[in-house]
């Protein structure tokens, strides 16, 4: 018996939302509430840390670590055994951001610490193309590529973690790696006649056109609002972090507008509708 890690994956993110918006909520309500409610919600905010901890934390540090080739083990039984045949960048990626965030807000910050150079490392000197740029979908748990493809989703949750790894480590050579891969999504993923991002990509950044391949993320040939979304906040994150001026224009080139009404599955690249 296997455990979804993308459930699990977002029960994280919902703690650690939890945890930090019940935090600064009790600030506020201790100047402004009646007696009473900012120690209840404190109670939660103590409650949810726990959680944070004996739930998440201790169930990922340190089982998941691959400590003989570095990154992540990505499958656990029922018992919390980690195993793994391959590494999927977006995992990787993403237990990259959690255990940074952990590290910068102080939260078993040398562990997690180390716990997240051990998955950027891995994740430069076995993800990146330093051919073509960008950053691969899949290796083996060695390292060894098995699909080269390129996403723009698996792609912007790398720029998500590398920030916030840059955040935790003050390691620039993050920093940098980030703002190289913006630039690449600029200039091969970025849609200079409709807006938007195209999505799927060879290893070589040609665009993936054909129905049959496996696109991740949406129908092939398509822009997704899921991917945009990501987009969007990674390049906001980076924004925040580097103040670049074209990153900070990207976040509108998005194009959120056009997405308002588009279904979970995509759009055509030329913002016609994709048949129901």
């Amino acid at each position: 018996m296997y455990i979804q890690f993308s459930g699990a994956i977002r029960a994280k993110w919902v703690i650690l939302s939890l945890m930090v918006l019940v935090g600064t909520v009790t600030g506020v309500l201790a100047q402004t509430q009646p007696e009473g409610i900012p120690e209840k919600l404190e109670r939660v905010a103590d409650q949810a840390l726990r959680l944070l901890h004996s739930s998440v934390i201790d169930f990922y540090y340190p089982a998941s670590m691959d400590t003989k080739y570095g990154g992540y083990l990505q499958d656990a039984d029922i018992n919390g055994s980690f195993s793994t045949k391959d590494k999927f960048l977006t995992f990787q990626a993403r237990q990259l951001w959690f255990f940074s965030h952990m590290a910068h807000h102080g939260i078993k910050k040398e562990e997690m610490l180390q716990a997240a150079t051990m998955g950027y490392k891995f994740l430069i000197d076995h993800f990146l193309d330093t051919q073509h740029g960008g950053f691969y979908s899949r290796v083996s748990r060695d390292g060894f590529p098995l699909d080269p493809a390129k996403h723009a989703y698996l792609n912007a949750f790398t720029i998500f973690s590398l920030v916030e790894y840059f955040r935790a480590s003050a390691d620039q050579s993050a920093l940098d790696e980030a703002l190289k891969l913006f630039w690449v999504l600029e200039s091969e993923s970025r849609d200079k006649e409709n807006g938007g991002y195209h999505e799927f990509f060879t290893s070589s950044w040609v665009r993936i056109t054909d129905p049959g391949f496996n696109s991740y993320v949406g129908p092939v040939n398509t822009k997704t609002y899921n991917t945009h979304l990501h987009l969007l906040e990674a390049f906001t994150e980076l924004y925040k972090v580097s103040q670049d001026a074209t990153v900070g224009e990207s976040t509108g080139r998005t194009d959120f507008h056009q997405y308002q009404n588009c279904e979970t599955s995509g759009i055509r690249g030329e913002y016609r509708w994709m048949e129901q």
